[in-house]
């Protein structure tokens, strides 16, 4: 402990004595440590931080496996029911179910998330309330008081003032009066990662609040997320085994079938399973691309330590012929790298703290309707990260230099001549090629990501969003039947077009690139079962309003009342599938309870993903296939956004209690290119950091070189070398590096970059014009960063130089 105390206080009295060198490395290792901190922020915010529940390693996420693809979280209530009776590895199996209420505390409506829970959803958490009580299983009975609901903390303060006397207080949810009961802690924000709900009401609450998400038959309403805690003994392996078995017995036994192979377990608080393999990619690419960045600071930061041992070879010479052993020093040297390190990760801290800050106000920003948490402060498990990181690169960067700084040649150091630096210059050049390889690498994957998004962006969804104001709307909660429902559609359609500005109107029951879908059971020719095709229920001008071209046939019309011949239109992929590319007009379609006769054909487009190849798919008539909950679409002239207020305005004109939040359908687009935007961002400004700490360590390594070349380059001189000459020499030794860090750069990204596939749209691992603009812009960027000592070169005095030993 002794020894280590005076290491310490030794190397504070260094470190004190050259304030620019440790301000220079201490702010360098703060950006790289702080960058890979933020980083590992973000994945342990998605990925790994816990709910802030009691024993939450006991709680898992439930996801159907089918035989094509992972079924996704969302389950149908009576699966939920199946799984709760009859598993025995859970204590508790709760579900939850998303939902958009109207909240009315006076005389405004405005427009919450809020969460259907089933009564034990609460008893599964062991939560404890902040205020009043849960939701409790009686609640969630058919004769019990459903009429009940569980505020956020943050509803809570924002639209009740944090008053304590909430609970008990009535308020008007969809325009029914419902009870306040409990408020819940600040810490819980849901279960579900990307989602917030205002509040939660009991699963029974559907009857009153949401009739039409109670189940039909015939229908695979797929809308529920299911938890469950472990009973104790029980390992989530052993619950998956039992779990897989039963979902495939309850399969077998649906009337339809989903071809389930299994269940998969997660982490409960993870993000939902569509979106974690595109979250894990994206969070991986982010703490890869700032461990890069590190490792460049880290080998700048031991190009100046090595520089800097260059100076003290006399020092360190002496301590050696005095009898100093050689690993005493280097432990010494160490402790000083060390030392650094940690007041670069105390800066790192600092830095990471300030962009988490930023950080949280990025969910409200992105393009996406509705209400993203993410909790980003720093718990133990990233304080534990930041000061592992900085002692592993302290001890990394450290130990290169202070093992070459131990094994000078005593003689011309005690002379301060200058034998051995040949050997410091070959791996001060290492430390620059390794930088710039590894700036490759980070400037490689930006330029992918930016081709895959002008490819993404360039690509026809099959609509046009631009000028289309979009809004969910639901009148089942406000007493209106399927007539009166489709007259309050009809006249809303009439004043939306009669409204200056409106080029159409239409609804739709489902929005493209929002991630919902809904599916019906066709029964084909030839075929047992039926086959699951992806289906709409749409106004007419639908097509009109979205700009989807019409291929063969005709549209929905108002001839396609109630009563009349049912109809359908599908896309051009459903034909090439299922009638061989032969002519399908008039030909009926057996959809279960209904027979429909195609009407029209109309142009392929994208749905769930802009990657997806086209699917086929069918629209029905609202008329004929009324749904209460729908989305408005018009199309206007002037700005989108703008006409959100007109909008927001007729609706309440008609009904005051109805809640509509607008916004532009181009929003559901740029959703859709939110991984490639992403991918350019941290890629691109990892990059750019990276590659300006190369620049920097090139011309530190090319000053280094003409102050350790003094004496040859005044010879040169004298010999007769014109200043062209002595700048070639120097940019010859710069654009060598540049050349060998290129190519290693160019190896290890053809590997990296491969890693990418998933995130990139329609571009090569190997695109060759991302390639050459990278090696373009580091050839630049080398060229830049070697002309100033390649200048100071030809200003040598050869006199000087001659004195210089």
């Amino acid at each position: 402990m002794d020894a280590l105390l005076q290491d310490l206080r030794y190397a504070v009295r260094m470190l004190v004595r050259a304030p620019l060198f440790t301000v220079v490395t201490v702010v360098t290792l703060a950006i790289g440590i702080g960058g890979t901190t933020v980083a590992f922020s973000l994945f342990n915010a998605v990925l790994l931080r816990p709910l802030p529940i009691p024993e939450a390693d006991r709680v898992v996420a439930l996801a159907q496996v089918r035989q094509q693809h992972v079924g996704g979280d969302m389950f149908t209530y009576p699966e939920y029911r199946e799984y709760r009776d009859r598993n025995r590895s859970f204590s508790d199996l709760a579900a939850l179910g998303d939902g958009t209420f109207g909240l009315n505390t006076g005389d405004e409506v405005s427009s919450i998330s809020a969460g259907f829970a089933t009564g034990n959803y609460f008893r599964l958490l062991r939560l404890r309330p902040e205020m009043g009580r849960f939701l409790t299983p009686e609640d969630d009975t058919p004769g019990g008081d459903s009429r009940v609901a569980v505020l956020s903390h943050d509803l809570w303060v924002s639209r009740f003032g944090a008053d304590p006397g909430v609970v008990g207080r009535s308020v008007k949810l969809n325009g029914q009066a419902v009870r306040v009961v409990g408020v819940v802690p600040a810490s819980f924000q849901g279960s579900s990662l990307g989602s917030a709900p205002g509040l939660w009401v009991p699963m029974a609450a559907r009857t009153f609040l949401a009739p039409r998400m109670i189940d039909q038959p015939g229908m695979r309403l797929q809308w529920l997320q299911v938890l469950g805690r472990l009973r104790p003994g029980v390992e989530p392996a052993a619950a998956q085994e039992e779990m897989s078995a039963l979902a495939r017995a309850v399969d077998a036994r649906s009337e339809r079938p989903a071809g389930l192979v299994g269940m998969r377990l997660t982490r409960a608080g993870g993000p939902p399973s569509f979106f974690r393999g595109i979250a894990t990619g994206i969070l991986t690419l982010l703490l890869g691309a700032a461990g890069l960045v590190l490792l460049i600071a880290a080998a700048n930061v031991a190009g100046m330590l090595l520089a800097r041992s260059s100076a003290r070879r006399r020092e360190i010479a002496v301590r050696l012929a005095m009898g100093a052993q050689p690993r005493r020093v280097v432990r010494q040297l160490v402790t000083e790298s060390v030392l650094l390190a940690l007041l670069g990760g105390a800066g790192g801290l600092l830095l990471a703290g300030w962009a988490t800050n930023v950080l949280r106000g990025i969910p409200a920003a992105l393009p996406i309707p509705g209400h993203v948490a993410l909790d980003f402060h720093p718990d133990a498990r990233v304080l534990v990260f930041a000061l592992a990181l900085s002692l592993l690169s302290g001890v990394l960067f450290g130990l290169a230099p202070a093992l070459q700084a131990v094994r000078p040649e005593l003689v011309p150091a005690l002379k301060d001549s200058s034998p051995g630096a040949g050997r410091r210059s070959r791996l001060r050049d290492a430390f620059v090629v390794g930088q710039i390889a590894l700036s490759l690498v980070l400037l490689l994957s930006a330029g992918l990501f930016l081709r895959a998004l002008q490819r993404a962006v360039h690509v026809d969804p099959g609509f046009d969003a631009a000028g289309v104001t979009v809004a969910a709307i639901d009148l089942s909660p406000y007493g209106y039947d399927e007539q009166s429902g489709t007259e309050f559609y009809r006249q809303l359609l009439e004043r939306l077009r009669a409204t200056p500005g409106v080029q159409s109107a239409s609804v739709a029951q489902l929005l493209p690139l929002i991630g919902y879908e809904m599916s019906l059971g066709v029964r084909f020719p030839g075929k047992d079962e039926p086959e699951s095709v992806r289906f709409n229920a749409v106004s007419e001008d639908y097509f009109r309003t979205l700009r989807i071209p019409v291929l063969r046939g005709r549209v929905f019309g108002p001839q396609d009342r109630r009563g009349a011949p049912q109809v359908v239109v599908v896309n051009d992929a459903f034909v090439r599938r299922y009638f061989r590319g032969e002519n399908p007009l008039g030909r009926t379609l057996d959809l279960g309870d209904v027979t429909v006769q195609v009407v029209g054909v109309v142009a392929d487009s994208k749905w769930r993903d802009l990657r997806e190849p086209p699917t086929p798919m069918g629209w029905r008539p609202l008329t004929q296939a009324y749904a209460p909950g729908v989305n408005i679409q018009v199309r206007t002239a002037g700005s989108a956004a703008a006409f959100g207020a007109t909008l927001k305005r007729l609706v309440r004109e008609m009904n005051p209690s109805i809640p509509v939040r607008p916004y532009p359908m181009t929003e559901a687009v740029a959703a859709a290119l939110l991984p490639q935007k992403l991918g350019v961002a941290v890629a691109g400004a990892f990059g750019l950091v990276g590659l300006l700490l190369a620049a920097v360590g090139l011309y530190g390594v090319m000053a280094y070189s003409v102050s350790q070349r003094t004496r040859e380059l005044g010879i040169r001189t004298a010999l007769g070398a014109s200043a062209n000459d002595t700048v070639r020499l120097v940019l010859r030794h710069a654009l060598a590096l540049m050349a060998l860090g290129a190519v290693l750069g160019a190896a290890a990204g053809l590997g990296a970059t491969r890693l990418l596939t998933s995130l990139l749209f329609g571009v090569s691992p190997t695109d060759p014009l991302a390639f050459l603009a990278v090696l373009t812009i580091l050839a630049m960027v080398a060229l830049v960063a070697s002309l100033a000592p390649a200048r100071r070169a030809t200003r040598v005095d050869p006199m000087v130089a001659l004195r210089a030993e």
